[in-house]
């Protein structure tokens, strides 16, 4: 049946990443969702969610808009990543997905994160890897572990896992990813 192309949809999933007053990434049988909302509800990974919100499309990925958040009541569910390579990246699969991949650590980078008042709320690590000839980033967020990241040696061969956010341009090529 056709819908209104502003008509509200209903997911749900397990929680794997959130930027409160941002956005949060689900995830379920069939691959991860970005989800765009402002509500402040701290929800933890493994939660499981509702979400409702309207269909759309960021860098040619799709998203939920607007979206309201709700906590089911079950018991959080165990997640783990799925390894992934950096050819199945550029062949579109795992975008918004909890996956892991294994990278030569060539730089880290340390910034204070700012937030909407312009006041600080926390840290933010970069990490610039490379696996096969691609580069790309891993972010960690207010890292607890902040000296351990730091005394990794450059050069050093690294797992990280973390949810995939790809940038993909107007042919479907993926530029980037994160």
């Amino acid at each position: 049946r056709d819908s209104p192309v502003n008509a509200r949809i209903h997911v749900r999933g397990v929680v794997t990443l959130q930027r409160r007053g941002e956005n949060i990434f689900l995830q379920d049988g069939s691959g991860g969702l970005q989800v765009e909302s402002r509500q402040l509800t701290v929800f933890a990974p493994g939660d499981v969610v509702e979400a409702v919100g309207f269909p759309g499309i960021e860098n040619y990925l799709p998203v939920l808009e607007d979206a309201v958040l709700r906590k089911m009541d079950r018991p959080p569910v165990a997640i783990a990543p799925t390894p992934a390579t950096v050819q199945e990246i550029q062949r579109g699969l795992h975008h918004a997905g909890f996956i892991s991949l294994t990278g030569r650590l060539l730089n880290r980078t340390m910034r204070q994160v700012l937030g909407r008042q312009g006041s600080p709320t926390g840290k933010r690590i970069t990490l610039v890897l490379q696996s096969d000839n691609f580069i790309f980033t891993a972010e960690v967020n207010e890292p607890a572990e902040e000296q351990w990241v730091n005394s990794i040696p450059l050069g050093s061969t690294v797992d990280v896992s973390g949810v995939c956010v790809a940038e993909i341009d107007s042919d479907g090529v993926v530029k980037s990813f994160r």
